[in-house]
């Protein structure tokens, strides 16, 4: 059919059936849109936009977000985040709901495998504990969130002390379709893939550079953790003050990497803060062998902050420094009590 007789088609049945297509257009997912509820919207306007379906009241969620479900009587069919007076993302739960692709949740990994290529990994959210599938041909400004049957039964199988899986349960399908926005997806999808990656790393380093205070009182410390030592060296410029090495386990290797899962670790560009002397700094690094996959830093001094290390760093810090029992005593050795 050539693109002229297929143009008149489509022109053809708009105008014969346009209930039809204006029902396809309000249950249709784009980029940071599903149907009438678009990223950016405020709650108020999505209500008035999704009509007849019902939203329902917030429920707080993690950091100043609150989620909201969309219902079509009892049956749930989207879930939307609104952060900061705005929505910020979408997630669709019901099947009736397509791509212009023509994906829809329930779908099986083969038929997605025919739309979106080879499936690639399989990584567990950062802030939550579901797998979330990324494909060769991967849809731009869409997270597809996976699963198999069976309670207790992940999609992924991941090797020890690893959030990604590159090997496959059987019987994986989509089990929603997330949505946010055309800009920051890209973002958010770079994030999905590196977070992944910072799941397979097998030692952390977090280093604390104290303040420009007299070399008595001045105390910087470095704490390396691994897969079977957690070391602390506290120093004044340079000169070991105190050094602490603890035997831990895997496991406690992974609950520091999921501390860093959970408090949202990454890269955020900030401007730097002139006419500051005297702050503190902190570095977060995680590695793979000699591969580093992350390292960033972070400057405090006045109130403000400076560099590139963004999110809950003190609580991965206080997870690393929980496994020396005199942490606090170390890291205050010999300075002189006034």
């Amino acid at each position: 059919m050539t693109k002229i007789k297929c143009f008149v088609l489509i022109t053809t049945i708009g105008l014969l059936f346009p209930g039809l297509v204006q029902a396809q257009q309000n249950k249709l997912i784009a980029l940071g849109s599903v149907g009438p509820i678009k990223v950016g919207m405020t709650v108020a306007k999505a209500r008035r936009a999704a009509k007849p379906l019902i939203i329902s009241r917030g429920t707080p969620g993690f950091e100043g977000e609150v989620e909201y479900t969309v219902k079509n009587g009892k049956a749930r069919v989207l879930t939307f985040v609104e952060y900061s007076g705005s929505i910020s993302s979408i997630e669709v739960w019901n099947k009736s709901y397509r791509t212009a692709d023509g994906v829809s949740v329930g779908m099986s990994l083969d038929n997605l495998e025919k739309i979106y290529g080879k499936i690639k990994k399989i990584s567990i959210g950062e802030q939550d504990d579901f797998e979330y599938a990324v494909f060769t041909k991967h849809p731009k400004g869409l997270f597809l969130r996976v699963a198999v049957r069976g309670r207790g039964k992940r999609a992924g199988i991941y090797p020890d002390d690893s959030f990604s899986a590159t090997r496959f349960n059987p019987g994986i399908y989509l089990q929603s379709i997330q949505t946010y926005g055309g800009d920051i997806s890209e973002e958010e999808m770079d994030q999905l893939e590196e977070s992944s990656d910072l799941n397979e790393a097998n030692k952390i380093i977090y280093h604390f550079g104290d303040g420009s205070v007299g070399p008595e009182y001045h105390r910087s410390y470095t704490i390396t953790i691994t897969t079977s030592k957690a070391k602390l060296v506290v120093d004044s410029y340079g000169k070991m003050i105190a050094e602490s090495e603890v035997d831990i386990t895997s496991d406690e290797l992974a609950s520091v990497l999921k501390a860093v899962q959970n408090g949202n670790i990454k890269k955020q560009e900030r401007t730097s803060q002139p006419g500051c002397t005297g702050g503190t700094s902190e570095s977060l690094g995680l590695y793979r062998d000699e591969k580093e996959l992350f390292k960033e830093s972070a400057s405090h001094c006045g109130g403000q902050d400076s560099g590139n290390l963004s999110g809950d760093v003190d609580s991965v810090r206080a997870k690393m420094s929980s496994y020396f029992p005199d942490f606090k005593k170390l890291i205050r050795q010999g300075v002189p009590v006034n």
